[in-house]
């Protein structure tokens, strides 16, 4: 079986690993092997995630094409979602080492990217407005309506798995 190194750039910020894991493996592509998936803030303060991850392909032509677009083109589309028209690019995964550096933004971008544990650590000793209460109740809030919203998917995946049939009334 072959496997596949992935890195995809932007993933909406409600997508989980288990999303991602199930899309795969329900679309016939293949076994994720490894996720990593990394939270990220855009300049409009929008939440997003990226995220890398390897895959162990189906022996199918749905993952035999897609491994042939990402070699031939560096990237394509998976569509995950027809009816809303959603899309994760996936690109061929490169390690850092191996990269070309293009341009001097791209070094200091690189450099910023090394240094955000290091702000985090200095984040973390600015003092907050919120007491370890609240703190508390608003992890334990974000945790309900994440299971809310998990709830909700569940239900979804299982009203269109149902089979269609057409009601008739008598009017």
């Amino acid at each position: 079986m072959k496997s596949l190194s992935i890195f995809i750039p932007r993933v909406l910020s409600n997508v989980t690993k288990v999303d991602i894991v199930n899309t795969f493996k329900e679309m016939n592509i293949g076994e994720v092997t490894y996720i990593d998936l990394k939270k990220r803030i855009n300049d409009n303060k929008f939440s997003y995630s990226i995220v890398f991850l390897k895959i162990e392909l189906m022996d199918t032509i749905t993952a035999s094409a897609l491994c042939d677009l990402i070699e031939q083109n560096g990237s394509t589309k998976l569509y995950y979602d027809e009816t809303d028209k959603n899309y994760w690019e996936l690109k061929n995964y490169i390690p850092l080492e191996q990269r070309v550096k293009v341009s001097k933004e791209e070094e200091e971008e690189e450099e910023v990217e090394e240094d955000i544990p290091e702000l985090c650590k200095q984040l973390m000793k600015i003092p907050s407005i919120f007491t370890d209460k609240v703190i508390e109740m608003m992890n334990k809030e974000y945790e309900e309506i994440e299971r809310e919203i998990e709830r909700m998917r569940e239900f979804e995946r299982y009203t269109t798995s149902l089979p269609y049939t057409k009601l008739y009334t008598l009017f």
